[in-house]
């Protein structure tokens, strides 16, 4: 077979592969990321909503014991005072603790240590809160494609005949894979994450190209990213088992030569793209 394939274990059963004539890298077949209501909720719900309830909690247990230690500052305001420090609005904390001067003349130090500590953990919290939101929000509104620091608790389909070095590498990136069985076709697979059963599809780079000139309306909505940085697959050629004498010797004798000589670059000129010639030959 001059077609370039993968080799694998399974299929060593019953071919026998030449030394690698070139890389493939994976790719990602998949629906756009960015979605900016869809951003903007997920915003809401899992980062600004969740901070919010915390700082609920944390003043009402710190408005309390404030309380407990200063009761001339009255429980409402202990709690307001507390809450209002969580978002930065420290300042009531170092007043006068009464409702009714603003100095320091009736100053108890009961409630001090409580006021310094407060002072650390609400601002430590806001630095950490400021941090991690802006973290987040950079994460969702900037995401357009997949790459080796997103792929975690994704879950893809993997097509039938891929290497096991791609499930691996995915795999230790946090990534779910799932094995697709013989009766699942480009198409069907294709499909199924425009469904979002899957987060995206792996393929290899130039199966997938192939694959969008072809079907270009069932990719119309699709997108391609590749993982070239994350999973770089040899390909060979294949030769029926045990029946070539030494046809197999000769071909590697061939392979090594091209590798070893300038024709090797001349010939990757001619039948890749300059930003794809990497892949061209081992």
């Amino acid at each position: 077979m001059i077609y370039p394939l993968y080799p694998s274990v399974e299929r060593s059963n019953y071919i026998d592969f030449t030394l690698p004539i070139g890389y493939d890298p994976m790719v990602i077949i998949h629906k756009p990321l960015y979605n900016y209501w869809d951003s903007i909720r997920k915003y809401l719900l899992f980062t600004i909503l969740p901070f919010l309830a915390l700082i609920l909690i944390l003043g009402i247990i710190f408005g309390n014991l404030l309380f407990y230690f200063d009761k001339s500052r009255g429980h409402k305001r202990a709690v307001l005072t507390t809450i209002a420090s969580f978002f930065g609005e420290a300042g009531f904390l170092s007043e006068r603790w009464g409702p009714d001067s603003r100095t320091f003349k009736n100053l108890k130090f009961r409630g001090l240590p409580m006021i310094l500590l407060l002072f650390v953990v609400t601002y430590f919290f806001g630095l950490g809160m400021q941090a991690l939101t802006t973290a987040k929000a950079v994460q969702l509104f900037s995401n357009t494609h997949f790459d080796i620091n997103n792929l975690y608790g994704k879950t893809f389909i993997l097509p039938k005949g891929m290497p096991k070095s791609t499930k691996e590498a995915l795999t230790s990136n946090g990534a779910k894979i799932i094995e697709a069985d013989k009766n699942h076709n480009l198409k069907r697979m294709v499909e199924e994450v425009r469904k979002k059963k899957y987060d995206g599809m792996i393929l290899g780079q130039q199966k997938a190209n192939f694959y969008k000139v072809r079907k270009a309306k069932e990719m119309t909505d699709m997108e391609i990213t590749t993982l070239s940085k994350l999973s770089l697959t040899g390909l060979s050629f294949g030769l029926r088992k045990n029946s070539h004498d030494n046809f197999y010797d000769d071909l590697n004798d061939v392979i090594l030569n091209l590798q070893n000589s300038p024709k090797l670059m001349q010939l990757c000129k001619i039948y890749f793209e300059k930003g794809e010639r990497f892949m061209c030959g081992i």
